[in-house]
């Protein structure tokens, strides 16, 4: 089945929005991304950036948003745990967001699945 760009988009808001940056960066992303003393402050995903220190991507632990957007203070990278995952594996947004739903069992219907 073909899915369109606004199903396609629908769904990788929906799976955003019931996983947390921390959750998909150290459960999903394969390790402690987060830094203990620092709980905000995580190990930014992009590929371009060169060093991985810890302390230069914080995701936001309050306000609206809560902990499910993230930006690097270093590089300029930022978005939510879709994008995170996707910028980690260097694979597309709904390739991540299918595979986030898969591990994270959240049973979101995929708009590909016949």
């Amino acid at each position: 089945m073909t899915a369109t760009i606004p199903e396609i988009n629908a769904f990788c808001k929906a799976v955003a929005q019931r996983v947390t940056v921390p959750e998909v960066a150290e459960q999903f992303c394969g390790g402690p991304k987060v830094n203990p003393q620092h709980p905000d402050f995580i190990v930014c995903p992009s590929p371009d950036h060169q060093e991985h220190h810890i302390n230069h991507c914080c995701y936001t632990g309050s306000g609206s948003h809560g902990q499910r957007r993230f930006r690097c203070f270093a590089c300029g990278a930022k978005g939510d745990a879709v994008t995170y995952a996707a910028m980690w594996f260097e694979i597309g947004n709904f390739a991540a967001a299918r595979q986030i739903n898969k591990f994270f069992n959240l049973n979101i219907p995929d708009p590909c699945d016949p």
